[in-house]
């Protein structure tokens, strides 16, 4: 599956995971990195990693807020989102064609529920 996703968003320069990130924050500018992490269900650490690339990559900015940031799309974030969000449509109809919608439905929801399972225990 991963490769599927790679494949599918390798035309932007950025992997899955990053593009995952920025297509959620230019979604909800001005979230924390603890409420993206939550929503994203991954670690904190994880997601400082990954903001930090975008960031670095000129995609994101971090506003520190107290004792954490809020995190915004810069332009060039914004502008790619809609190529983005192409690749995720790609993807999904790749998936479809291979699982068949109804199986990739329910495999996205228990790999979904899956993972809301095993960080609530």
């Amino acid at each position: 599956m991963n490769k599927l996703a790679e494949d599918s968003f390798k035309q932007t320069g950025l992997s899955a995971s990053l593009a995952f990130v920025l297509m959620t924050v230019v979604k909800r500018p001005g979230i924390s990195i603890g409420q993206l992490a939550k929503l994203m269900i991954l670690a904190p650490s994880t997601l400082t990693r990954l903001v930090e690339t975008l960031d670095n990559q000129g995609f994101l900015k971090k506003v520190p807020e107290g004792r954490t940031s809020i995190i915004f799309a810069k332009e060039s974030g914004v502008d790619l989102d809609p190529v983005l969000r192409k690749c995720w449509t790609e993807l999904y109809s790749k998936y479809n064609a291979i699982l068949g919608v109804e199986f990739s439905k329910s495999l996205a929801e228990t790999t979904f529920n899956a993972s809301l399972m095993l960080n609530n225990p």
